[in-house]
């Protein structure tokens, strides 16, 4: 026992050993190495992902403040027309407002000179006709009461034409 002929069994046995030993060491390491490349393919695909994504998030965001410099855009112009809108009807309501006063005024003057010739016809009623001018006399001058009633009628049918006319727009 411990002779020489025991070594090459000895050497045989260690040489198995130690065989078995590497052979088990280069699969441990072949396998760590597989894992390894795996965790960083692994990681390689997760920075893309967040690459991806995050390019994903910039192209939405561009898109959402384009939409809303868009919409406010629109918002805008909306109001500008609106406030020119309100700025027309205010001042074609201050037209019609002056259009109103000055109608009720013409009206409140040809109610008083209505009044003045109703006073005048009465007055005139027991006088005889004017005179009407004869060819061979020449034309005979107009009495200044004639004149003056003539000038009335006229001023009145002007100032209700014109309020005819107010009262149409109105």
């Amino acid at each position: 026992v411990g002779g020489r002929a025991d070594r090459p069994l000895l050497r045989s046995a260690e040489a198995e050993a130690w065989r078995a030993d590497l052979q088990r060491r280069q699969t441990r390491d072949a396998f760590a190495r597989g894992v390894e490349g795996r965790a960083r393919s692994a990681a390689a695909r997760q920075e893309e992902a967040e690459a991806a994504a995050a390019r994903m998030a910039a192209e939405v965001r561009a898109e959402a403040a384009a939409e809303a410099a868009r919409v406010a855009a629109d918002v805008r112009a909306e109001a500008a027309a609106a406030a020119e809108a309100a700025v027309a009807r205010r001042e074609e309501a201050r037209l019609l407002e002056d259009e109103a006063a000055a109608a009720a005024m013409y009206q409140d003057e040809r109610d008083e000179l209505l009044a003045a010739a109703d006073a005048a016809r009465e007055a005139c009623m027991g006088l005889p006709p004017p005179p009407f001018p004869s060819p061979e006399a020449g034309a005979v001058p107009e009495p200044p009461a004639q004149a003056a009633w003539r000038a009335e009628v006229q001023r009145r049918q002007t100032r209700d034409a014109f309020a005819r006319g107010v009262g149409g727009r109105a």
